[in-house]
């Protein structure tokens, strides 16, 4: 019995530290969660009618702008093509510095540059590689329509000689 109420007071002694240990992970998840949920898009970025006011916008910077690569309709925007996405994003850039230009492979090179111009929320890999996909648009869209505000706000980049 001796040795049984010995190993019962060590389980006992230990518990204290296994609950605050177990508190302490409790916490720092939730900490982690309410981080998450700072950094979540707060933009309504799922619904239609955003989408289609954001389409606009970038539509009307494009055609104000001269782009490049002729007429772009709403519905070329509702599903985009890669090439179509990559011109986009390559006019707007170049509206920022006029000597961009991809160096490597986009999906790699527009997460960095949007960090880099201060976009707050990550732009992964994956839907660069599915732009026009129902579930990869939408936050591409986003970061696209925060450029042309960038760029409303900023004005575009002077041409260099």
């Amino acid at each position: 019995m001796p040795a049984t109420r010995a190993s019962t007071a060590r389980k006992t002694a230990t518990l204290p530290c296994r609950i605050a240990t177990a508190m302490a992970w409790t916490v720092a998840v939730a900490r982690m969660k309410c981080v998450a949920r700072l950094q979540q898009e707060p933009r309504p970025i799922g619904d239609k009618e955003w989408q289609k006011i954001q389409v606009h916008s970038i539509i009307q910077f494009l055609t104000e702008h001269h782009y490049e690569h002729g007429a772009i309709s709403p519905q070329t925007l509702k599903s985009p093509t890669t090439k179509d996405f990559v011109n986009i994003v390559s006019f707007l850039l170049k509206n920022v510095d006029p000597n961009f230009k991809f160096n490597g492979k986009y999906e790699d090179e527009v997460p960095v540059v949007f960090k880099a111009l201060g976009y707050k929320f990550t732009i992964n890999k994956g839907p660069l590689q599915s732009v026009g996909a129902q579930h990869s648009w939408p936050p591409l869209l986003a970061a696209l329509s925060w450029l042309v505000e960038l760029l409303n706000v900023r004005g575009p980049a002077a041409p260099t000689a």
